[in-house]
């Protein structure tokens, strides 16, 4: 290890060590993460946020009870990336900690999905990410994002029309996909002071501040103006981000109802007439049939829509469109359908909704389109 490093927590700066200690409370106690014998992924790209995650797990391991591993994708969109991932393989060597690596070309991967580069960069590394996860045995990936990056995700969201409580921003904890976010509350000002306080490296990536990215416009442009008007934005950004999560904990409790009705759901067995073959449906589509519709209020059957959405994969879920697809349900004017970001389909017809990830079926159905987004 880098003679310059502490070693362990109680070497740290009384600041710094600090630090560690409120990241703990934040896992142990708000996200109530039980630590203890997990193995965990640390999304790591040797950035500053990504940097400082990988040091406060490891100053925090023995305190936790858990051990760690860290997997770094090369986009190859860069020419020193590659010695970029050099220096991430010593630090992680130098702590003991296993280190995974892989490169690919993300531009030749965007131009061959018909996709943009920031979608295809995350798709890919979120796959590369979840594979070495499941083949080292591992229970979640824990991912960099901390209080600045909430703040950016609140007002992309607000941009992009997103419902509540998905206007809180991005979840600390989400145990169905195996993904955590430790520092997720703590500002970038105080992770680089932590780093700068223990002499710990780390490399600045250009593309952050490329303007051709949607959250790169958000974060040099658009959140210094909330800034300016309101110093403290980030700190109401943590208290939306805590009300969103209460109700979000709330809503998990209350409607035990909700859950059970969507694991009852299941590759569609249609039992009545498609307009195009079932072969052309994809196999992770799921049917909700009508007599699964009589829930107790609208409120309720827009998070089913939700939920079954969400299960579907990425993509911004906006608060108008499932509100026009409750009104299609009752319109009777079959098939009908919408298409939520992320090409996430709702084909409604006379026995039930069928959702699906692309958009097989096209023949006699109202397309209401949106424009494709990420939340």
């Amino acid at each position: 290890m880098n003679d310059t490093i502490p070693k362990i927590l109680q070497e740290l700066p009384p600041r710094s060590a600090r630090l560690c200690l409120a990241v703990e409370r934040f896992l142990t106690g708000e996200l109530e993460f039980k630590a203890a014998g997990k193995k965990i992924l640390i999304a790591f790209s040797h950035g500053l946020d990504s940097t400082a995650l990988l040091l406060i797990l490891y100053y925090l391991q023995h305190r936790l009870n858990n051990s760690l591993a860290a997997a770094l994708l090369d986009h190859g969109l860069r020419d020193e990336s590659a010695s970029e991932a050099e220096c991430a393989a010593r630090l992680c060597e130098s702590l003991g900690i296993p280190f995974f690596t892989e490169k690919i070309d993300v531009a030749e991967l965007a131009k061959a999905s018909k996709i943009g580069l920031e979608e295809a960069g995350r798709n890919a590394r979120r796959g590369f990410l979840e594979k070495v996860r499941k083949e080292r045995g591992c229970d979640f990936i824990a991912f960099g994002h901390q209080l600045n990056d909430l703040a950016e995700d609140i007002v992309m969201r607000l941009i992009r029309g997103a419902a509540w409580p998905g206007l809180g921003g991005m979840r600390g904890i989400d145990p169905e996909n195996r993904i955590i976010r430790p520092i997720l509350l703590t500002g970038r000002d105080d992770l680089r002071d932590f780093l700068l306080s223990i002499n710990a490296p780390w490399q600045e990536d250009p593309s952050n501040h490329d303007q051709s990215f949607f959250r790169n416009r958000v974060r040099d442009s658009v959140l210094p103006l909330f800034l300016r008007e309101n110093p403290n934005f980030l700190q109401k950004a943590a208290e939306l981000w805590r009300t969103a999560n209460r109700e979000r904990a709330g809503a998990k409790g209350e409607n035990k109802m909700l859950a059970d009705t969507l694991a009852s759901l299941a590759a569609p067995e249609y039992g009545f007439s498609l307009p195009a073959s079932p072969s052309a449906v994809p196999e992770d589509s799921l049917f909700l049939p009508n007599g699964k519709l009589s829930l107790p209020g609208k409120s309720v059957r827009l998070e089913l829509y939700k939920a079954i959405l969400e299960k579907l994969g990425r993509g911004q879920i906006r608060n108008e469109l499932l509100l026009r697809l409750d009104e299609l349900v009752f319109a009777n004017t079959f098939p009908a359908k919408i298409v939520f970001p992320g090409a996430k389909t709702a084909l409604v017809t006379a026995k039930g909704i069928l959702f699906y990830r692309q958009a097989p079926i096209d023949a006699a159905a109202t397309a209401i389109d949106s424009d494709c987004g990420q939340g």
